[in-house]
């Protein structure tokens, strides 16, 4: 599964984002339904609008510590935990250091 930013047309700052995030989310709804491979194909995605958005200079290089996070719960679901554990190990420094503190997933 790929995209192509050009069919989508122009799109602001937030909607990019939105549009990695929704992504995002439809990855730990492929995890929860078991559908591994699919979840997958939206991990690339979102990392590709994330992409997107870096090299239009409208963020930094860093994608949302939310998304490591859920990237890296699909990791331990197929039991890849070294590299769940590599995701993870700069995952809770970055939380913290979030604008947006998100308690819910620290506690997790």
């Amino acid at each position: 599964m790929t995209f192509n930013a050009e069919l989508i047309g122009p799109a602001t700052v937030s909607s990019r984002s939105r549009l990695s995030q929704t992504a995002n989310k439809l990855a730990c709804a492929h995890i929860t339904a078991k559908l591994y491979e699919k979840a997958q194909d939206w991990f690339k995605i979102s990392e590709e609008w994330w992409h997107l958005i870096v090299t239009n200079g409208e963020e930094t290089d860093h994608r949302p510590a939310r998304h490591i996070m859920e990237h890296a719960r699909y990791f331990m679901c197929l039991q890849k935990y070294a590299q769940a554990e590599e995701m993870l190990n700069g995952y809770i420094p970055r939380l913290k250091t979030e604008d947006h503190m998100d308690w819910d997933m620290l506690a997790q």
